[in-house]
Order: C-alpha cells, then sequence, then structure tokens
C-alpha cells in the first residue's frame, strides 16, 4: 500500500500547491496556432478542506465554521502524447525540452547527459527550431523556475538526473533515421536498418544497453504462436512508427511519475487516498473544448468524445427536465433536437460504433487506418452525423459533431 512521505519543511501546503503549476504547464503545455500557453492534457483536481465543526465554531464565537486548504490531488488523462513527436508549422512540443536545451551548457552536460554538450532545440529533430515565445519570459529562466519547483516536490539530485535523462532518450529516439537493408535480398522480406549509426551510439551511451540489442529492437518485431516465437523484419516505416510509439509511451509514463509524485506532496496529511471522505471537497475539472485542426489525429477524436459526453450531461441535466414538466403541463417548447446529440454518441459508443470497430481493427493481425475507415463508412454510410465525402482519402472520415463538423484522418 501507499504510505506518504514524511515532508519535514518549512513549506506550507499553499505553496506546494500553488508551485505545482508550473510543474505541469512545463511538462504538460506547449505553444499551439491560438494559445502560447496551451493544456495538452484534462486535469481533474480535488481540493481538500479541512472543516472545523460546528461546536468547534461555536466555542470560538464564530456563526460560521472554518476551513482552510489541506491538500488537493490531481487526475490527469488524454495527454496529448503524438505532440512528443510532431507539431504543426509555428507550434512548439512540450516546454519541458525547450527549457532542459536552453539551460547553461555546463550543467547540462556535467549533470544530465554528455550527449548534450552544445546542442540547441535545433539538434533534434523532435523539438526544432526554438521560437522563443513572444512576450514571455526565456526557456533559459523558465527553466530555472521549472528547477526550482520540482525541487518542492524532492525532485533533486538523482532523481532529478534520471528525470532528464528520460527525457533526453526521448529526444534522441527522435534523431534515429530508418532506411532499407541494403543486405536485403530475395531471403528477406522488407527489413531496415538504422541509417545514422552515430545517433544510434548516443543512444545506447545514454540507455546503457548493447548496440545490436537495441538495433533489433528498433527494426524488427517478434510474434508469438503457441511456444514458438517469430522474428519479423519491419519496414522503415513501420520502423520508424515503431520508434516514435515508444517515445510517446516514456513520455507519457515520465508525465505519470510527475503527477504521482506531486500528488505525494500536495495530498493533505493524514488521508489514506484519493477517496478519503474525511475532508471537504471542491472539485475542478480542467478540459480541452471541441477541437478542429487542419489535421486531426485520435487525440481530437478522444477529446471530442469527452466533449460530447459532456454536452450530453448537460442536455440531460437542464433540458430533459425542463421539457418533461413542459409537456407535463401542455406547454409548447422549443426544438429539444437542436440541443440533443444522442445519435453523435451513438456513431462513437454504439452497439456496432465507431470505438468498437477501433478496438477491433486494433487487434487484427493485420488491422490497418484504411481497413477501419472502410468499415465504419460501410457500417454507417447512412448514418445522419458520418461524413462520407469523395474527396477524402483513405483514412480521413468525418463527423458532424455538435460543435460542428470535424474531418480526422
Amino acid at each position: 500500500g501507499y504510505t506518504p512521505p514524511a515532508v519535514e519543511s518549512d513549506t506550507g501546503v499553499v505553496e506546494r500547491v500553488l508551485e505545482s503549476s508550473p510543474v505541469f504547464e512545463a511538462f504538460g503545455n506547449a505553444k499551439t496556432l491560438r494559445n502560447n500557453n496551451s493544456s495538452r492534457f484534462g486535469k481533474f483536481t480535488q481540493l481538500q478542506f479541512d472543516l472545523e465543526t460546528p461546536g468547534a465554531a461555536e466555542r470560538a464565537g464564530r456563526l460560521i465554521p472554518m476551513c482552510e486548504l489541506a491538500g488537493s490531488v490531481c487526475v490527469t488523462y488524454l495527454l496529448e502524447k503524438s505532440r512528443v513527436v510532431s507539431h504543426s508549422p509555428n507550434e512548439r512540443t512540450y516546454h519541458i525540452f525547450y527549457q532542459l536545451l536552453a539551460a547553461p551548457n555546463d550543467w547540462k552536460r556535467d549533470f544530465v547527459w554528455s550527449g548534450l554538450d552544445g546542442t540547441t532545440a535545433e539538434s533534434f529533430r523532435y523539438v526544432g527550431l526554438a521560437q522563443e515565445i513572444e512576450g514571455e519570459a526565456s526557456d533559459a529562466d523558465q527553466w530555472e523556475a521549472t528547477k526550482k519547483a520540482l525541487g518542492l516536490f524532492q525532485l533533486e539530485g538523482q532523481k532529478l538526473k534520471s528525470l532528464l535523462r528520460a527525457l533526453c532518450v526521448v529526444l534522441q529516439l527522435g534523431n534515429l533515421l530508418f532506411d532499407e537493408d541494403p543486405a536485403a535480398g530475395e531471403s528477406l522480406e522488407g527489413g531496415a536498418v538504422i541509417s545514422n549509426p552515430a545517433e544510434l551510439d548516443k543512444l545506447v551511451d545514454l540507455m546503457g544497453m548493447n548496440a545490436v540489442i537495441l538495433e533489433d529492437a528498433m527494426t524488427k518485431k517478434v510474434l508469438k504462436t503457441g511456444y514458438d516465437e517469430v522474428s519479423v523484419h519491419l519496414r522503415p516505416s513501420e520502423a520508424k512508427e515503431s520508434c516514435d510509439a515508444l517515445a510517446k509511451e516514456i513520455y507519457a509514463r515520465i508525465f505519470d511519475v510527475l503527477v504521482r509524485n506531486i500528488n505525494q506532496y500536495t495530498r493533505a496529511k493524514d488521508a489514506v487516498d484519493d477517496k478519503d471522505d474525511s475532508y471537504g471537497l471542491i472539485c475542478l475539472l480542467d478540459i480541452f473544448g471541441f477541437e478542429r485542426f487542419q489535421v486531426n489525429r485520435f487525440e481530437q477524436l478522444c477529446i471530442n468524445y469527452a466533449n460530447e459526453q459532456l454536452q450530453h450531461k448537460y442536455v440531460l441535466d437542464n433540458f430533459q427536465q425542463v421539457k418533461e414538466e413542459y409537456e407535463d403541463e401542455g406547454i409548447e417548447i422549443f426544438d429539444f433536437s437542436v440541443v440533443d446529440n444522442s445519435s453523435v454518441l451513438t456513431l462513437l459508443e454504439g452497439r456496432l460504433g465507431m470505438i468498437i470497430s477501433l478496438n477491433e481493427e486494433c487487434i487484427r493481425p493485420k488491422g490497418n487506418d484504411e481497413a477501419f475507415v472502410y468499415k465504419i463508412k460501410i457500417a454507417h454510410k447512412e448514418h445522419e452525423r458520418l461524413i462520407d465525402e469523395n474527396l477524402h482519402r483513405r483514412t480521413e472520415f468525418g463527423v458532424r459533431h455538435f460543435a460542428g463538423p470535424v474531418t480526422y484522418d
């Protein structure tokens, strides 16, 4: 079970709660076209309050019981992992990468990793041009603020070094390039090799792994059939996709570790777990609004699905009750279909909806994007909310959301 760490410090709980924001912003926010500090994850925060009993308040001569902030707990979800490996022109990946690379060269070389010596944002493909944010503190200054905030949560010394080296693994994975194996012939179907071995050597040094084992892991996959294992060579495009997937997963786990660590130091002192009901709670939900970009991926589908669910709950909690009351009293009401989005949810999560179809395609041995899109267009060709246009590519489909139409690729 979990045992909260003893924090022997003068740092108050209010300061720790407030100082968690710079950490969340560094690791979870990024510059987008619309917002220089856009939150790219959802966050549900429970503020925990110590409540004075009515009897204690009365004895102290107070009519209203007092309360004070005792701690907070955050639950995060829907981190935009795709931003780790790619971002649109004039946007940036997560702030923490630019901050780390803008840190003093001697420090990042000697403390974090020797491979960072002389590097800038342009040294790493996942990051690219730094594009300092106008009107904001420099990345170097923001790094100092982030480092100070991390220290409040005991992320110092070896813990900080391990955290930052994990970020370096993500960065270095992005520098690997894959090409056709020149040794591949008729006896070898497909086959990829890492075409810039110098970058592989840096990753080997950083991870402490054997170069041959690491390259095999990057260019092959293992299929298990019963008691047998078969090694299959990946094509260069597949190897690149796998490499990007690994980078995204590592970053997501870094983020999860940060959240757990912050919760350990901001949770109310005597709270056993996140469901402890001995404290009064004020809950705050910070979530993306509907999103429609030039290119919309799986993350946008998840975000818009969550917003459809919130819209549906709002309709049920408000309009549905009013509608029933008006109908009982014979009062004419507005067209309820204007606010009702249940047909969108049916398309997304129904018995043969998109989510179930996507799950099935993911576990199918040769599942792919084109097959998934083809199947949902066939299954829902008469559905009013599905958009199927002649100009769509084979991997594109559209949904008429409550907030407007969105094309996904």
